[in-house]
């Protein structure tokens, strides 16, 4: 685990450890159930908090809804408290589950859309998914699953499946290695 506490911490991230990759890939299916059963109550998914203390990490996680306007302050703040509670000794995981819209982008796809210059909100090739971000002190997982409204359940992973942002590139506030506005 990180010594520092500090979630403003930039220094680059780790490269997800078997053993971290190993326990999210078998609680991918836990935290999916959930996340499918609020699909099917909720209008959209609400922002839920899933903290794993260290010594119970194979025993259901502690969950926290989140309250949120959704604006970027309060996914500032999110990302803020996620890496403050990652970062404790008594922490094993922290995951942050909420809705979201992404791209996968190609080359030659319309660089207006990337890095937030257009809303991806008027984005021809926008999907909506649940993604699951998940800290263990400085290491990072993330996958997106795709959600079929007309069935209100959840896809696959995409083509790019379980993410560990330090070996493959991305972008956005959720990364360990961007600072958040806190």
């Amino acid at each position: 685990m990180a010594s520092s506490t500090d979630p403003n911490d930039t220094r680059k991230g780790e490269i997800a450890d078997n053993d971290f990759r190993a326990w999210f890939q078998k609680n991918l299916p836990v935290w999916r159930q959930p996340a499918e059963k609020i699909l099917q109550t909720e209008p959209s998914h609400v922002p839920i908090m899933m903290i794993y203390l260290d010594s119970q990490r194979d025993t259901p996680a502690k969950v926290i809804p989140l309250v949120m306007d959704g604006n970027n302050a309060d996914k500032s703040r999110v990302a803020w408290l996620q890496r403050r509670l990652a970062n404790e000794e008594f922490v094993w995981a922290v995951i942050v589950v909420w809705e979201v819209w992404m791209t996968m982008h190609e080359p030659g796809d319309d660089p207006a859309f990337a890095y937030g210059s257009r809303s991806l909100e008027e984005h021809p090739k926008r999907q909506e998914g649940i993604m699951f971000n998940c800290l263990h002190g400085h290491q990072q997982l993330m996958v997106v699953l795709p959600i079929d409204r007309a069935t209100k359940t959840l896809g696959d992973p995409g083509k790019y499946g379980i993410v560990d942002p330090f070996t493959q590139g991305n972008e956005g506030r959720m990364i360990l290695n961007k600072p958040t506005a806190h």
